[in-house]
């Protein structure tokens, strides 16, 4: 995703776990900013800032949080991997891109999970209220 020096906004906190052997684990906190993305591959996106929470390369795990305003919509994509996405607030439309030209798509609301299998052509969009998601991509990890 192509990303311009634009203003962050704050998405919360992340902590994690630090095992201390022979003490109480470490919490480790950061906290997590989310950047407008204006376009993927060339292609305009509309109110979309994304963001990354937290990175295991060794694990093949990345998590991410992202935001659509109102009426927000992002161009469609591909997944490079397994990609699960967590529906935190909001509502709206994922649209599905088969090889055929047809398309499928899916209502969804905050609650919802919806998995994308690797190579899945989609596109994201909103009515009225922000959207927000916490999106967790799984690849093969690194030996």
């Amino acid at each position: 995703m192509a990303e311009r020096n634009v203003p962050s906004k704050s998405a919360g906190s992340v902590y994690t776990i630090v095992p201390e052997p022979g003490t109480a684990p470490r919490v480790s906190r950061s906290d997590v900013s989310l950047a407008a993305v204006p376009e993927i591959e060339g292609r305009a996106n509309s109110d979309f800032s994304y963001g990354a929470v937290f990175e295991a390369p060794g694990h093949g795990l990345n998590i991410a949080r992202g935001h659509f305003g109102p009426n927000g919509l992002v161009t469609p994509h591909k997944t490079r991997n397994l990609y699960v996405v967590f529906v935190i607030r909001g509502s709206g439309v994922l649209v599905l891109f088969g090889d055929d030209h047809k398309t499928t798509q899916i209502d969804f609301e905050a609650g919802d999970v919806i998995v994308l299998p690797p190579e899945t052509l989609h596109q994201w969009r909103n009515g009225a209220e922000a959207f927000d998601f916490v999106g967790v991509e799984s690849s093969s990890p690194s030996g």
